[in-house]
């Protein structure tokens, strides 16, 4: 997760902050702020590979485990149960969509959607943790909201 997303709005936003003439100390604190909004941003992404309406996303949902992908609920799942999703799993480009369905229950019944849902609870308040040692200003207080709105998406 962090080799994607996040390091990419990490190194956005640290640019960003040195060419706006921040001082150091805001231009490592903006990336950190950043990657942990960029961590928040992917889990979730991932969390709704498994609960979006496949419609209402307008993307294709289940495609990283068609595409051998073991996002983090998975991992999670996978943590929980190995003996009901591993078979499954082992069938790689042979699975069925029925199936892919099945694994994306088992993910939902063995808590892999609860946890990352905890974790990237965990990193947006990493995130705001870090935004409230910024100096006062308006993009501060829009930077929180912002932040915790992230959260909010329909997972």
């Amino acid at each position: 997760i962090s080799g994607k997303t996040a390091e990419l709005f990490k190194l956005a936003s640290q640019e960003g902050a040195y060419f706006s003439g921040a001082d150091e100390t805001v231009v490592r604190l903006a990336g950190r702020i950043v990657y942990h909004i960029g961590m928040t941003f992917q889990i979730l992404d991932d969390i709704l590979d498994y609960t979006a309406d496949q419609k209402a996303f307008n993307k294709p949902v289940l495609e990283d485990i068609s595409n051998r992908v073991y996002s983090l609920p998975l991992l999670f799942a996978l943590r929980e149960n190995p003996f009901a999703l591993k078979p499954l799993l082992d069938k790689k480009e042979s699975i069925s969509s029925q199936e892919l369905k099945e694994v994306a229950n088992l993910v939902i019944a063995n808590k892999g959607v609860d946890q990352a849902k905890d974790l990237a609870r965990k990193y947006t308040q990493k995130a705001i943790d870090d935004i409230e040692k910024l100096p006062k200003s308006k993009a501060k207080k829009q930077l929180i909201q912002l932040t915790n709105q992230l959260l909010k998406r329909n997972i």
